[in-house]
């Protein structure tokens, strides 16, 4: 299954992750095919193996959301490191906050999560460069951070279904 995103949400993601480093990121997105926004939560509690999103904000952004007649698809975590796996514990936290806003409205068997990897490495060329690529499943993205060393982020997509647990990884295409 594809899931489309455009550059701009790819920036936004990239961007928190960065942002943060090296403690992770959270945020939600809203879309229905496609994805069309992005947004990081602005008070979660972070560190470097994890990211807790406080279940009254994120039930503040989803009636938000909704009155402005967005369409609530899922959420994007950044892992500090190369991976970009879906753990048993996202699977839990995301079961919890479907629960969590089932009352009030939220209406989906499919949820969709981005997980953003992010790591700094050393270059392999003298000159400051970006690189985008783009394989079966992974959208992978090299910037300058120094005269020294690079950011090297991947981007992956989950869909979750939510009564089973079943995650399926989405092929990502701008």
């Amino acid at each position: 299954m594809r899931l489309k995103i455009n550059r701009a949400i790819v920036n936004c993601l990239i961007r928190s992750a960065i942002e943060t480093y090296p403690t992770e990121t959270s945020g939600y997105l809203l879309g229905n095919h496609r994805i069309s926004e992005a947004s990081p939560y602005q008070c979660p509690r972070r560190s470097v193996y994890s990211v807790v999103r406080e279940e009254k904000s994120a039930r503040r952004v989803f009636k938000v959301v909704k009155f402005l007649g967005g369409k609530f698809v899922g959420e994007f975590h950044s892992h500090t490191g190369d991976d970009t796996g879906l753990s048993t514990d996202d699977i839990i936290a995301i079961k919890n906050l479907h629960a969590e806003l089932k009352p009030l409205g939220l209406k989906m068997k499919k949820w969709i999560e981005i997980i953003i990897s992010v790591y700094e490495k050393r270059k392999s060329q003298s000159r400051p460069y970006i690189n985008l690529t783009q394989n079966k499943t992974n959208l992978h993205v090299t910037l300058p951070k120094s005269k020294s060393s690079v950011w090297d982020v991947n981007l992956r997509a989950y869909s979750i279904d939510i009564g089973s647990g079943h995650s399926e990884t989405l092929k990502l295409s701008i």
